[in-house]
């Protein structure tokens, strides 16, 4: 059905599970990625990470871990309108403005992490005892981003002046991931 109906960000997902959970440096990677396209009745999100620093000190913990939920946007044409940043701010103020949401993603994922744990899915690290009480992150990963064009920086400014965006602030950290050293 893929081959015939293109989806570039599903696409840009596999590879970001591939580097970070299979790929030669995935042990020296800070997130490992639990779940793609995840949903349910209040929420939906294209990756939900655990957020493991790949420091000595800190890998050989496995408690107290940090929560990411990861939106994927491709194209900067995917930055505006519905399904756009503001939008995807807005859904995930709501979801974490209930605490019971991400008490249930976070043993959720601890479940599908530590099963992939066993099955050998993941090589090299330790089943998670525990997430933090921390604030979780939220990360855009752009694919196919041109920095040439203002709209990332509109759309970001525009979330400063929003309510919602306070709220959410309050409730998760909003970073912005970038790559550096390609083509």
């Amino acid at each position: 059905w893929f081959s015939k109906h293109r989806k570039e960000e599903r696409d840009y997902q596999q590879v970001v599970v591939r580097e970070n959970n299979y790929g030669g440096s995935s042990n020296d990677t800070d997130y490992y990625i639990c779940d793609i396209e995840y949903a349910d009745r209040n929420g939906r999100f294209d990756m939900i990470a655990v957020k493991w620093t790949s420091t000595g000190p800190q890998r050989k913990l496995n408690s107290d871990l940090g929560l990411a939920f990861i939106e994927m946007k491709y194209m900067d044409k995917s930055l505006t309108g519905k399904s756009g940043l503001a939008d995807h701010i807005s859904g995930m103020n709501a979801f974490l403005a209930d605490p019971q949401n991400l008490v249930k993603v976070k043993e959720e994922m601890k479940t599908v992490f530590n099963q992939k744990v066993d099955l050998r899915l993941l090589n090299g690290i330790k089943k998670i005892g525990s997430f933090s009480d921390a604030k979780p992150e939220y990360i855009l990963i752009l694919g196919n981003h041109d920095p040439a064009k203002s709209v990332l920086r509109r759309e970001l400014e525009a979330l400063l002046s929003l309510q919602t965006f306070v709220d959410f602030s309050a409730l998760a950290d909003l970073k912005v991931a970038t790559a550096s050293l390609m083509g």
